[in-house]
């Protein structure tokens, strides 16, 4: 694990960033409709700054409700951008897979 990261229970993962431990929370079906609604339906194909610090802002602004995505972007540099970038995908990998064992599971 990255010394940006740490365990934070079940779909969370902590992370330090700006001097301050942070937890980076699960994506919600409505965190999934905002993407959209800023990058259109196919934002998983695209990769890019913009959507990687609004990924951040969306599981961030969880534990602080005054983050904007500007505010986010100050706490992303080239230190730190590679990972985050590695963080955020497992995450978002780990719970695509866990919506859909869970959608083979009520079927």
């Amino acid at each position: 694990m990255s010394n940006l990261l740490d365990a934070a229970g079940r779909g969370s993962k902590k992370i330090t960033l700006g001097g301050r431990e942070w937890v980076l929370h699960p994506l919600n079906l409505n965190d999934y409709c905002e993407l959209e609604e800023q990058f259109g339906a196919d934002w998983q194909n695209q990769a890019g700054f913009r959507i990687t610090r609004y990924m951040l802002y969306l599981r961030l602004r969880k534990c602080d409700p005054s983050l904007t995505p500007e505010k986010v972007g100050e706490m992303i540099d080239e230190t730190n951008f590679d990972v985050i970038q590695e963080i955020l995908g497992a995450m978002a990998k780990e719970e695509m897979e866990e919506t859909e064992e869970a959608a083979k599971n009520s079927a």
